[in-house]
C-alpha cells in the first residue's frame, strides 16, 4: 500500500548544471523553456560550448524523468522514481508520517 498523497509527474532538468533543480514539465501555460528550443545556444554554461555547434533545436542536455512529489510537503520536492521503492511512501509506513498526521489523520498500530 502506497500513500495516497503522492503524485508522479515528469520533471526536466539539466544535466550539466552545478544543482539539479527539477522543475515539472510541462511548465505552465505561456511559457517558453529555453532549454526546449533553439535559443538554447545561449546558455552559459561553459559544458555547452562544444554542443554549440552541432544547432540542435533543443539543449542536448535537458533530461526528462519520471518523479514523485508528496502533496502534504510544504515545499514541493521531486524524487526522480528507481526500482527501490522500500521507503515509508511505498508502504503502510506512510501512516505514521508526520506530514500526514498533521492533516487529522489517525496513526495506525501494528498488528
Amino acid at each position: 500500500m502506497r500513500c495516497p498523497r503522492l503524485q508522479e509527474c515528469r520533471v526536466r532538468y539539466c544535466a550539466v548544471a552545478s544543482s539539479r533543480t527539477m522543475v515539472p514539465h510541462p511548465a505552465a501555460e505561456g511559457t517558453i523553456d529555453r532549454c526546449d528550443s533553439p535559443e538554447w545556444v545561449q546558455c552559459s554554461l561553459p559544458e555547452c560550448a562544444p554542443a554549440r555547434r552541432a544547432a540542435n533545436a533543443r539543449c542536448p542536455f535537458l533530461q526528462e524523468v519520471l518523479a514523485e512529489r508528496c502533496l502534504e510537503a510544504a515545499v514541493p520536492r521531486f524524487v526522480p522514481l528507481s526500482g527501490d521503492l522500500n521507503d515509508r511512501c511505498h508502504s503502510a509506513e506512510y501512516l505514521r508520517c508526520p506530514s500526514w498526521l498533521e492533516r487529522g489523520n489517525e496513526p495506525r498500530r501494528r498488528t
